[in-house]
């Protein structure tokens, strides 16, 4: 009896001992093949954003972790989660590096302008007091156009004078007519930039 119970207490040992290592087996390591973009190639306007996705094969692979470059950061930039942003008109390459092998994949992005319509201003003819500020509003078209900048000038800053800041924000002065005009600092698809115009009468 006394050897039955000792055989079943090595074997229970040995079948612990086994189910042990096999618990504690380092897993395998799978390496990186290759990597994907969802795209080969794309648009942006200034400003815009879009993501790109990159796939890692296999799907199993250990190290899924990539990184992100642009080569002309001047026309397009690329953060680490695949963003990319138009800062000017021009052509970068993104490219996506796999942190396993350094395996590549790129995307062509082209980035242009879209050009400003029209420029229209809250009043063309107001009147006012002297001394008596007025802060104009205008609306720039379409409301994706890429540079929405403005300047406001005044044709007489004797009458009537245009602050630094806030822009648009105007002083009567004296007495008398001037013409407040706002233009664009973009330009239109003729390469011209857009204007809008108010009178502007001091009592």
């Amino acid at each position: 009896m006394k050897r039955q119970i000792t055989a079943l207490l090595i074997f229970a040992t040995t079948l612990c001992v086994l189910i042990g290592s096999c618990s504690n087996k380092i897993p395998e390591v799978v390496s990186v093949s290759g990597v994907k973009l969802d795209k080969s190639s794309m648009g942006l306007a200034v400003g815009e954003s879009r993501k790109l996705t990159a796939t890692v094969e296999p799907k199993n692979a250990t190290d899924k972790g990539v990184s992100w470059e642009s080569d002309n950061d001047l026309a397009a930039k690329v953060d680490q989660d695949g963003n990319v942003t138009g800062i000017s008109k021009g052509r970068a390459k993104i490219t996506v590096i796999t942190d396993d092998s350094g395996h590549k994949a790129t995307c062509d992005v082209g980035v242009v302008e879209i050009p400003v319509e029209k420029v229209t201003l809250d009043h063309d003819k107001i009147e006012l007091n002297i001394d008596n500020p007025y802060q104009f509003s205008w609306t720039i078209f379409p409301d994706g156009a890429s540079i929405k900048e403005v300047e406001f000038s005044s044709s007489d800053e004797s009458v009537v004078r245009c602050a630094d800041k806030p822009l648009g924000l105007i002083y009567p002065t004296k007495i008398g007519v001037a013409t407040i005009t706002v233009t664009t600092v973009g330009t239109d698809k003729d390469d011209k930039q857009c204007k809008a115009e108010c009178e502007v009468t001091v009592k």
